[in-house]
């Protein structure tokens, strides 16, 4: 009897240790469990491509920040990392630093998109030296192996049906950014074809929105036979569209604008800016990637690529539709 009375005061300890041991067990096997939940394996996928993409700070227009969406949509099926560099407008020691740091990185190909200087063309020479292929982006230069860029000739082709369809009489006034003749071109065969309209002034400026309210200010003084202004800047359109708000003579003239941005499609809903000029960013974005793959791999591409244009009208915007 004294053995067995023992035996039973063990026994709860040895229930409780038996209790123990399985709910450790349990669990231990449901934290495996989880782990393989949470730990979802990673895409082991190889990465084919490494190419860097230098463009202006994306905060002000929006074609660079669609025209990188384009680019990364194809980059992900084609197994590419795309590294996106951006430089405030203007800032050249800025870019040449850029320049410098891609260089070091050694990718599998380059898109910029910077305005022509000479002090950049040692770097471009360098990428060259060293087989890494270069698309150019709007802006053309030297020692490139293809450009993706919207044709000025066709852009002014664009503005002058813009004009044509507002059907608003008088004159045209052009203000260009840059001084591209071009565009002049396109846009005075286009009005020279439908006999109706002409060009009553021609004017060059830097790209800023004092010269757009210069020129404005210079339509309403002195050239009252002008009723509708092409602006192939951005901030020049904004300019002159807001001179016209603060003289109370929107619509005097009309204003056709370039470019799609924010402030663009505000003046545009406010119905100060008739219609804008776009280009295609995502075509673009598309086509700067095509290149670089097929440069990586020794295939040809196209050297000069055209994504297309578009006109976009105010009351596209004002109805809600997406142009």
């Amino acid at each position: 009897m004294g053995q067995l009375s023992n035996r039973l005061k063990f026994f709860p300890l040895a229930l409780c240790a038996l209790v123990f041991v399985l709910l450790v067990g349990w669990t231990l096997g449901e934290l495996r469990t989880i782990g393989t939940t949470i730990n979802i394996p990673r895409n082991t996928t190889p990465i084919e491509y490494q190419f860097a993409l230098l463009i202006p700070a994306m905060d002000y227009d929006l074609f660079y920040t669609r025209f990188c969406g384009g680019m990364k949509e194809i980059a992900e099926r084609e197994h590419a990392v795309l590294e996106v560099y951006e430089y405030p407008e203007g800032e050249r020691d800025e870019i040449r630093r850029l320049l410098r740091l891609i260089l070091n990185t050694n990718p599998d190909g380059v898109v910029f998109s910077i305005p022509y200087d000479p002090a950049y063309e040692e770097y471009f020479k360098a990428f060259a030296d060293h087989n890494i292929p270069l698309v150019t982006l709007e802006y053309d230069a030297v020692c490139r192996d293809a450009h993706v860029g919207s044709n000025p000739f066709e852009l002014g082709r664009l503005a002058g049906e813009a004009v044509i369809s507002l059907n608003s009489g008088g004159s045209a006034a052009v203000l260009l950014s840059g001084g591209d003749t071009s565009f002049i071109q396109g846009f005075r065969q286009v009005l020279m074809d439908n006999g109706t309209i002409g060009i009553g002034m021609i004017r060059s400026y830097e790209d800023t929105t004092a010269s757009g309210e210069e020129f404005i200010r210079e339509i309403l003084v002195s050239r009252d036979n002008i009723t509708v202004a092409v602006f192939t800047g951005s901030r020049e359109a904004e300019g002159a569209a807001q001179a016209l708000i603060e003289y109370g003579r929107v619509g005097t003239p009309l204003i056709i604008a370039s470019e799609d941005n924010p402030e663009i499609r505000r003046l545009m809903e406010m119905g100060v800016i008739s219609a804008t000029v776009v280009r295609n960013p995502e075509n673009a974005g598309r086509a700067a990637i095509q290149a670089l793959r097929a440069l990586s791999r020794n295939e040809r591409t196209n050297a000069y690529v055209d994504p297309g244009s578009s006109i976009v009208w105010a009351e596209t915007l004002k109805q809600g539709r997406r142009p």
